[in-house]
């Protein structure tokens, strides 16, 4: 395992999951569930998720880049299973690192 860590996109990701950004919502899951009502904010300090990211630069960063990780694995993929010819140009209009 630790062997593929050496693959920044396997790093990242990883970094990303095992962070607050994922980690701290699932304390409030619980009431979430419970409430039907999203209970994030609980477990933020009172804040969005985006508050929090805005507030918390490198948990934001380890968010972008952990999603980016998760892209460069999954385009590919994903390229493979459509019929694009019809279409001149095909993008994806999310992500931040422009892959």
């Amino acid at each position: 395992m630790s062997f593929s860590f050496c693959d920044p996109s396997v790093r990242d990701t990883v970094v990303m999951l095992g962070g607050q950004f994922f980690s701290l919502p699932y304390h409030s899951l619980y009431e979430t569930l419970e409430t039907g009502v999203c209970q994030t904010s609980r477990s933020l300090n009172g804040k969005s998720i985006l508050q929090f990211c805005l507030e918390n630069r490198q948990v934001a960063k380890d968010f972008s880049t952990g999603m980016t990780g998760l892209a460069v694995e999954a385009i590919p993929l994903l390229a493979k299973l459509g019929e694009y010819g019809k279409f001149e140009v095909v993008c994806d209009i999310g992500g931040s690192a422009a892959i």
